[in-house]
């Protein structure tokens, strides 16, 4: 579950603490921030540049949206070689987490409809196993009696694995300036152009 994802749906009271216990009572063995497969995401995407561009690829469109990929592959399919081959940061920490905890099952809870479609892809199919939004969430919450107040936060707090980069892959231009950190950490004097868009129909143009 993505930090900034989750306080944006939820509010104050949805820091990832209450929210792991929150889970936990429904019956969940434990809650995990995608932003740590985003740190993944942000090593392999910078890699693919470094080896791409310019000398196989004018440019390199991130992978992490789905529904951003599938639009490109559509409208745009001039481009689809473009797209990073790297696996998004909801595949990698599935794969992380089945990793340690080989019969497992996971369940990715985030805000948007077509991370739905991206777990049936015969590639990730076997990593995440089922797919909430945010409102399924809620629903369930409610269900229990649990949609007024969340728990109190645990007394132990979750690890903070993920970095700050990682945590605000949700805002515009979020992916590309952690990968482009990234890039600078390897080779220091890379010169990196971003283009960044607000939603499907800024990318569009």
């Amino acid at each position: 579950v993505a930090r900034a994802g989750v306080l944006g749906q939820f509010g104050p009271e949805g820091v990832p603490e209450r929210m792991r216990k929150a889970f936990q009572r429904l019956g969940f063995a434990d809650v995990y921030e995608v932003a740590i497969g985003a740190d993944l995401c942000v090593i392999e995407e910078a890699a693919d540049f470094l080896e791409e561009v310019p000398e196989k690829h004018k440019f390199m469109v991130t992978s992490c949206c789905p529904s951003w990929s599938d639009m490109v592959k559509k409208l745009f399919p001039q481009f689809e070689k473009n797209i990073s081959v790297a696996f998004t940061p909801m595949v990698l920490t599935a794969r992380m987490i089945k990793r340690d905890h080989p019969d497992c099952k996971v369940v990715f809870v985030g805000p948007c409809d077509s991370k739905k479609l991206e777990a049936r892809r015969e590639s990730v199919r076997s990593d995440v196993d089922f797919v909430l939004t945010f409102e399924e969430a809620l629903g369930i919450f409610a269900a229990k009696g649990m949609d007024k107040a969340f728990p109190p936060e645990d007394e132990e707090e979750m690890p903070a694995y993920s970095s700050r980069d990682a945590r605000r892959f949700a805002y515009s231009g979020g992916v590309a300036q952690a990968v482009v950190n990234a890039i600078h950490d390897m080779e220091p004097d890379r010169e990196v152009k971003v283009a960044a868009a607000t939603g499907l129909a800024d990318c569009r143009k």
